[in-house]
Order: structure tokens, then C-alpha cells, then sequence
């Protein structure tokens, strides 16, 4: 294994830490007693009102702080387990890589569930951030998985199915890194994730989607006269597929097809005009697609 890869790793989630910013909620709450009297009966009917209310209520989980909290536990989490993987790769062990790569794809799907339930503000330019995050914790899972496999099969004597198993597990590394880097490049130089979108996209990675469906993504603002729109797709599961980007004004008026490939392909198109504007995108195959200003 080439724990340098894995140092990587571990740097490159370290490091999307950093560039984020503490966010202070600076929510107070004050509560005034209206009477002087109090009544221990209706207290107890209010406490059992509460109680069922508290039961039945469902957790806000709208706030940008609180995600963001969640992802910086997530980032240490996966860092965590990396120590891991690279402490038992150096020493060779198998059975404790083994464990480490069922605990990394455990935290990782548990953070991708907990991330998953956060409704964020259409406005906030958290989204980018959380798109990204969850897209890389689907390939730690995949890396965990295969990390466990490998040992496995090492420790069975099947070294040929094991180095299959272990480059996989590479691979799914490698594309969670791509995302868990487009984190640190969007919002490097920005006190926080909740820097707005116009302050953000003056260069550089503006939005980010991945996916294997038919969607249209949600509005984005490019404030360059110049910006690129890059994929890279292929085959999936029901083979060559048509793979089609179409970019629409936020009025919902056709500006341009950027992409109408099948199958595997890997490339962009130049669009111009800044403005407000969402893609279509209609494909049914796997693909990674990222908006970039040029100016």
C-alpha cells in the first residue's frame, strides 16, 4: 500500500477543516414570569404538555452552524480512522487494517446520514459544501469496504484478489479526496462556509454536483463574463447511456447544451455571460460534474 496516499488523505480532510470558519450562532433565549403565584398543578399539566410536545416534535436541523459542526466532527472522525489504516498498512497487519477499514466505512456512513438530514436554506452557501461532503463520504464508505476486503482476502492467502480489492479501495480514496479538495479550493480564503455565493465565485470552483439521475440543479450566480462547465461520466450499471447538460437562465429560458455525449466521456465547454443560471442534466449513468469562473 502507498501510505503516502493515505498521509494525503488525512492532510487533505485536516485541511478542508481549516478552511472554515467558527461560526457563532449568538442565539439567546430570555424567559419572563408573568404571576407571582404559581400553581403546582398547572405546572405538572404544562411539563406533561411539553413533554409530549418535545416527543412529537422533530428536530430542527435547518441551521447552517449546526451542519457545519456535524461535518467538522465528521472531518476528525475520518481523519481518526485514517491514523488507523496507515498505522496497521506500516506494520503490516492485516486483521487491525481490517478493522480500521470497517470502522471508516461505519463513521462514514453514519456522518452521510446524519449530513443527509440537514434541510439548509436554498441561499446558503453551505449547500456546496454539504453536496461535496456527502459525495466524499460515499466513496469513504466504498474505501472503507474495500480496505476490510483486501485484508480479508490477504489473510485467506488470495494476494491477487486482495491487490484488486486494495486498488479499488485506492480509487474510491482518490475520488473522495477530488471532493473533500473541491471543498478546500471553493471556499479557501473565506472566514466560513456561510460567505455569500457573490463573494465566493470571483474565481474559481462555483458549484459542484455528482450523481446517476436525471436533475436540475439549483441556481447558481457566475459573476464572470467567462466560466467552464466540466464532467466526467461513464457507463454505469445499463451500459452506454446518452449524458446531456443543458444550461438554462434562471428565468427558465434555454441558454446553451454544454455536453450531448454517450457513454464514457471527459471534457467541458466555455460558456459566457455572467448571470444567474441552474443545469438540467439528463443522463442515467454515473457522472461528476463541476462550474468554474475563468476570471
Amino acid at each position: 500500500m502507498d501510505n503516502r496516499s493515505v498521509a494525503l488523505a488525512i492532510v487533505l480532510i485536516l485541511g478542508s477543516i481549516v478552511c472554515l470558519g467558527c461560526t457563532d450562532s449568538g442565539d439567546e433565549s430570555q424567559e419572563s414570569v408573568g404571576s407571582e403565584e404559581i400553581h403546582t398543578g398547572a405546572i405538572q399539566e404544562e411539563k406533561a404538555e411539553g413533554e409530549t410536545l418535545q416527543a412529537n416534535q422533530s428536530i430542527n436541523l435547518s441551521s447552517d452552524v449546526e451542519w457545519e459542526s456535524n461535518y467538522r466532527n465528521g472531518c476528525f472522525l475520518l481523519a481518526s480512522d485514517y491514523e488507523s489504516i496507515s498505522k496497521a498498512a506500516n506494520n503490516g497487519d492485516y486483521v487491525s487494517l481490517e478493522k480500521a477499514g470497517s470502522k471508516l466505512e461505519s463513521d462514514a456512513r453514519i456522518k452521510l446520514e446524519e449530513s443527509q438530514k440537514y434541510q439548509l436554506p436554498s441561499s446558503s452557501t453551505r449547500q456546496y459544501g454539504k453536496s461535496e461532503y456527502e459525495a466524499a463520504l460515499t466513496q469513504f464508505i466504498e474505501a472503507g469496504k474495500y480496505y476490510s476486503s483486501a485484508s480479508r482476502k490477504m489473510q485467506d492467502g488470495d494476494t491477487s484478489g486482495s491487490a484488486v480489492d486494495l486498488q479499488t479501495a485506492l480509487t474510491c480514496q482518490e475520488l473522495a479526496l477530488e471532493h473533500t479538495q473541491n471543498i478546500m479550493v471553493y471556499y479557501q480564503g473565506h472566514n466560513s462556509m456561510g460567505a455569500t455565493q457573490s463573494d465566493t465565485n470571483s474565481g474559481g470552483v462555483i458549484a459542484s454536483w455528482s450523481g446517476n439521475s436525471i436533475k436540475d440543479t439549483e441556481t447558481f450566480h457566475v459573476s464572470s463574463d467567462e466560466w467552464k462547465i466540466t464532467w466526467n461520466t461513464r457507463p454505469g450499471e445499463y451500459g452506454a447511456m446518452n449524458f446531456q447538460i443543458y444550461v438554462y437562465n434562471s428565468d427558465g429560458t434555454l441558454k446553451s447544451v454544454a455536453a450531448n455525449v454517450i457513454g464514457e466521456s471527459a471534457d467541458y465547454s466555455i460558456i459566457r455571460g455572467s448571470g444567474d443560471y441552474y443545469l438540467s442534466i439528463n443522463s442515467a449513468q454515473p457522472y461528476e460534474i463541476t462550474v468554474e469562473s475563468l476570471s
